[in-house]
């Protein structure tokens, strides 16, 4: 099974679980202030470094095509993440 089959067979679709999710629930219903939604973007931007890092160790540790493939994805997805944090932070103030 390749990487990509194997996302495929993974719900990943958000939109799915997002409107269930307490969070984004709070979120819409205005339980939120933007102080919280600034230290949030703020951990989130912090803790992306150590998710990179990590699944960095994971395909060293995993070298065989399909776990390390997997890891390359996250790391992939993870660093396509990053644009968007700075975005929000600079929106939050």
């Amino acid at each position: 099974m390749t990487v990509t089959d194997y996302v495929n067979s993974v719900d990943t679709d958000p939109q799915s679980f997002l409107p269930e999710n307490k969070f984004s629930m709070q979120v819409r219903q205005g339980a939120f202030n933007e102080e919280q939604l600034q230290r949030l973007v703020a951990a989130k931007y912090r803790a992306l470094f150590a998710e990179l890092a990590a699944h960095g160790l994971l395909i060293a540790r995993h070298p065989h095509p399909v776990p390390a493939g997997l890891f390359s994805f996250t790391v992939h997805w993870l660093a396509e993440s990053y644009d968007r944090l700075p975005v929000a932070g600079r929106s939050l103030g």
